[in-house]
């Protein structure tokens, strides 16, 4: 996902930049990271996509529910494959954009945390996002 496309889905007025790390392999599971910074500080990140690929697992449901568990407050879904929430980790409470869809013959996860402070406001713009992010996972 480019910056262009997490700032129209976040309203993020900030000059970004991304900076994307190599996949890691944990139990079966490749991650793969890529962080939004604001290019005026280099170091505050102002958010994460996470793409999880699970080969073999098959329940989008599963995931789903699964990943509701970190949020903060009620998940609103935008379809049947993608919600949206606040999160809390630390002091910090961010939005929280999941997506999953099974591709190639494996369940695989995007996970946008955005902000802080979180901003639930832009349905429109999160279902935009997930839609993208689901097309290209």
């Amino acid at each position: 996902m480019d910056t262009a496309e997490y700032k129209r889905a976040f309203l993020d007025n900030h000059e970004l930049v991304t900076s994307e790390e190599p996949p890691d392999e944990d139990g079966g599971l490749t991650f793969y990271s890529c962080d939004y910074i604001m290019t005026s500080s280099h170091q505050t990140s102002s958010g994460t996509l996470t793409v999880l690929a699970s080969p073999g697992e098959t329940s989008v449901k599963t995931s789903l529910k699964q990943s509701a568990e970190a949020c903060s407050d009620k998940p609103k879904y935008l379809s049947d494959n993608a919600f949206y929430c606040s999160v809390t980790q630390g002091y910090v409470t961010n939005t929280f954009l999941v997506v999953t869809t099974i591709s190639r013959g494996q369940l695989r996860v995007a996970m946008v945390t955005a902000g802080p402070p979180p901003d639930l406001a832009h349905p429109d713009g999160y279902a935009t996002l997930a839609k993208i992010l689901a097309d290209r996972l």
